[in-house]
C-alpha cells in the first residue's frame, strides 16, 4: 500500500518457485532430480539436493506504479523506503529463525557453558592464562621485528655462519673490503651501509629501505615494555597459583548454585524487559519534547506568549517586546529558550541514566540475596523455598530501595559528568586542534573520570552484596567493602581476572556461533538477504550472553563475600568441602573424638548442626 504514495524502484514481483537451470535435468543418471513440467530442462530445488545447483532459473511478473516525473524529495524518500522495505522483508522472511538462533540457542549455549565450567573450569582458566601470555610474547616479537632488531640478529647469524651475502669470505674479510680505499675509489663500496646492502641478499633491500625510513627506536621501546609486562605477567601468575585455584573453586561452586536454581539464569530477562520499557518511555518523552513549544512562560502562571495563548495575545506580546526592547528583546528570548531546552534535556538525560542504573542495581541485589540464602541455608529444610528469587526481590523492594537509589545516584552523577564532558569535547574540536594543551587536558580529565566510574561500579557491586547479605545501609556496606578489599586485595584481583577471561570466551563464542549458524540456515533455505537477520541474531545473542555473564559474575562475587564472612565470623562452618580445600582452611585432625569434635565434624561443609548466621536480608522475610 505504501507504494501508492511513495513509488519505489524495487518492485515486489509475483515469482514462481525457483528452478535450477544448470546442471540440466536428467533424472536418468541423477534420479534425485525432479524435472519441471513447464520447463523440462530445469529441475525443482529441494533440500538437500539444491546445494548442487550452480545456475538458478527464476520466472516473475512485475507490476509497478510510478509517476511520470519525480522530484528530488520523492526520490530521497523512495530510497529510504526501499531500504526499510528491504530490511523489513528480510526480517519477516526469517521470522522463526531469529528467535530460535537469537534467543533460544544463546540460552542453551549458556547452560551448556555452565556444564563445561563445572567439569573443566580449571582447564579453561589455565589455557586462557597461557594464551594471554603467548599473545604478549607475540606482540613483543612483532615490535622487535618492526624495529629491525630481529632482522639484524638474523643477518649477524648468517654472516657468522656462511659469510657475508653468501660469499665464502669471513666477517674480517668483509670488514677489510668495506674499509678498502681502492674499492671505494672504484665505486665497489661507496659506504659501509651501501656495501651491506650490495653484498647482502637482494630480498633485504626493501627491509633496509623500510628501516631507514622509519624510527626503530619507538618500536624497540614498545617491544621492551611489552616484553617486561609479559614477563611480569608470567611471574605474577606463577606466584598466584593458590589464588587461581581458589578462583576456580568459586567458579565451580557457582555452577552448583546455578544447577540447583536454574531459574537464576532466566531472572535477568525480567530486568531487560523493564529496562527496554524504560528506554521506550524515555524515547517517547524526548519525541514529545522535540515537538513542543517550550519557553519561560510554559513554567509560569501567565499564559502571555505561551503555546496556550491565542494568536491575538501572542501578536500583542511580540509587539510589546518590539516596542520595549527592540530586536534585542527577541534575541534574549531566543537565548532564554535555548537555555530552558538545554536544562530540560539535561534533566531528562540524568533521570534516564539514574533510572537505568537503579533497575540494574535492584536486579543485582535481589540475585545476591538469593545466593546468600543458598549459601547459608541450603542444608536447612525449614528455610527452603520454592521461589527464592521472588522472596529476595520482595525484600529488596521493601527494605533496600533507598540504599540502592543512593548508590545508583552516585554513579549516575559521574556518568552524567562524563557525558557532558564528551559533548563539550566534541563542541571544542577546533580549539583543541589549535591548542595541544587543551586537548591533553580533555583527555586526562576523561581518563580520570573513566577510572572513577569503573572504581565506583566495582565498589557499589560489592556494596549491594553486603546490603543483600546483612541488610545494612549504604555507608556501612561500603565500609565492609573497603575492609574486604584491604583484607583480600590479591584474591579479589584474581577473581576478577578469572571471571573476565571466562566471560570473554562466552561473549566471543556465543554470538559468532549463533550468527554464523543462522546465516548458514537462511542461505541454504534460499531466504532473501540473510545478512540482516544474521546481524540481528548476532546482536540478540550478544545481549543474552552479556546478561548470562552478569549473572555468573554476581554469583561468583556473592559466594566470595559469603566465604569471607564465614571465615571471619563462623570459622568456615558453611563452606563446602571444595571451598574449604581451596581456601586452605584448617581442619580438625582425624582421630580426635569427643562431643565437641563430633559436632565440628558433623558441621564440616554442610552446616547442618550449627545455628545459621543472622542474615538480615533472609531472616527479615
Amino acid at each position: 500500500m505504501i507504494n501508492r504514495c511513495v513509488p519505489t524502484r524495487v518492485a515486489n514481483p509475483d515469482a514462481d518457485p525457483d528452478r535450477c537451470a544448470f546442471p540440466q535435468c536428467d533424472n536418468v543418471t541423477n534420479p534425485w532430480m525432479e524435472c519441471d513440467e513447464t520447463y523440462p530442462l530445469t529441475w525443482k530445488l529441494v533440500w538437500p539436493h539444491s546445494t548442487k545447483c550452480e545456475v538458478k532459473f527464476s520466472v516473475a511478473t512485475t507490476k509497478v506504479l510510478a509517476p511520470m516525473a519525480s522530484s528530488p524529495l520523492t526520490e530521497k524518500i523512495r530510497d529510504n523506503v526501499e531500504k526499510a522495505q528491504k530490511v523489513g522483508s528480510a526480517l519477516m522472511d526469517a521470522l522463526w529463525e531469529i528467535p530460535t538462533f537469537g534467543l533460544a540457542m544463546p540460552l542453551a549455549l549458556a547452560f551448556g557453558w555452565m556444564v563445561m565450567l563445572r567439569v573443566a573450569a580449571k582447564t579453561f582458566t589455565y589455557v586462557m592464562i597461557v594464551l594471554i601470555g603467548v599473545g604478549g610474547l607475540t606482540l613483543s616479537l612483532y615490535f622487535f621485528i618492526q624495529s629491525g632488531d630481529v632482522q639484524s640478529a638474523i643477518d649477524e647469524l648468517l654472516a657468522n655462519s656462511t659469510g657475508l651475502g653468501g660469499n665464502n669470505a669471513s666477517a674480517a674479510d668483509a670488514a677489510l673490503w668495506l674499509n678498502d680505499t681502492y674499492a671505494q675509489v672504484l665505486g665497489l663500496a661507496n659506504s659501509v651501509s651501501a656495501s651491506v646492502v650490495e653484498l647482502a641478499p637482494t630480498n633485504l633491500d626493501e627491509t633496509y629501505s623500510n628501516e631507514s625510513a622509519s624510527n626503530p627506536t619507538l618500536w624497540r621501546i614498545a617491544g621492551v615494555v611489552s616484553l617486561i609486562i609479559t614477563v611480569l605477567y608470567y611471574i605474577s601468575m606463577c606466584m598466584a597459583r593458590r589464588r587461581i585455584r581458589t578462583a576456580v573453586a568459586l567458579v565451580k561452586e557457582a555452577t552448583v548454585v546455578l544447577a540447583e536454581r536454574p531459574t537464576t539464569m532466566l531472572f535477568p530477562i525480567n530486568t531487560v524487559c523493564v529496562q527496554m520499557a524504560h528506554l521506550g518511555f524515555v524515547l517517547l518523552v524526548f519525541s514529545f519534547l522535540a515537538t513542543a513549544d517550550i519557553n519561560e512562560s510554559t513554567f509560569e502562571d501567565s499564559s502571555l506568549g505561551s503555546a496556550a495563548s491565542t494568536y491575538a495575545e501572542q501578536l500583542a506580546f511580540y509587539n510589546a517586546t518590539l516596542l520595549h526592547d527592540g530586536l534585542d528583546g527577541f534575541a534574549s528570548l531566543d537565548d532564554s529558550y535555548s537555555s530552558i531546552i538545554a536544562t530540560l534535556y539535561a534533566y531528562l538525560v540524568f533521570g534516564a541514566i539514574w533510572n537505568y542504573l537503579f533497575i540494574g542495581a535492584v536486579f543485582w541485589t535481589a540475585l545476591s540475596g538469593s545466593v546468600c540464602h543458598w549459601y547459608f541455608f541450603r542444608s536447612d529444610e525449614s528455610a527452603n523455598t520454592r521461589y527464592p528469587l521472588s522472596r529476595s526481590l520482595y525484600r529488596v523492594v521493601r527494605y533496600h530501595l533507598g540504599t540502592i537509589a543512593t548508590g545508583s545516584l552516585i554513579i549516575a552523577i559521574v556518568k552524567f559528568v562524563r557525558l557532558a564532558l564528551m559533548s563539550l569535547d566534541r563542541a571544542m574540536k577546533k580549539q583543541q586542534e589549535q591548542n595541544l594543551l587543551v586537548k591533553v587536558a580533555f583527555k586526562c580529565v576523561a581518563c580520570c573520570l573513566w577510572c572513577l566510574d569503573k572504581t565506583l561500579q566495582f565498589i557499589t557491586a560489592y556494596c549491594y552484596i553486603y546490603v543483600a547479605m546483612q541488610g545494612s545501609g549504604f555507608c556501612v556496606s561500603c565500609s565492609a567493602t573497603f575492609n574486604l578489599i584491604i583484607k583480600y586485595p590479591l584474591q579479589l584481583s584474581i577473581n576478577t581476572f578469572v571471571r573476565a577471561i571466562l566471560s570473554l570466551i562466552q561473549l566471543l563464542s556465543t554470538p559468532i556461533a549463533c550468527g554464523w549458524l543462522c546465516n548458514h540456515v537462511l542461505y541454504k533455505s534460499n531466504k532473501q538477504e540473510p545478512v540482516y537477520a544474521s546481524a540481528l541474531v548476532f546482536a540478540s545473542a550478544y545481549v543474552v550472553a552479556t546478561v548470562t555473564t552478569a549473572v555468573f559474575s554476581c554469583v561468583i562475587d556473592t559466594l566470595f563475600v559469603c566465604c569471607a564472612r564465614d571465615m571471619a565470623e563462623y570459622k568456615g562452618t558453611w563452606m563446602s568441602p571444595r571451598l574449604r580445600a581451596a581456601f586452605d582452611f584448617d581442619r580438625k585432625p582425624k582421630g580426635k573424638k569427643g562431643k565437641k569434635g563430633n559436632k565440628e565434624g558433623a558441621d564440616d561443609g554442610a552446616g547442618g548442626g550449627a545455628v545459621p548466621p543472622e542474615v538480615t536480608s533472609v531472616s527479615s522475610s
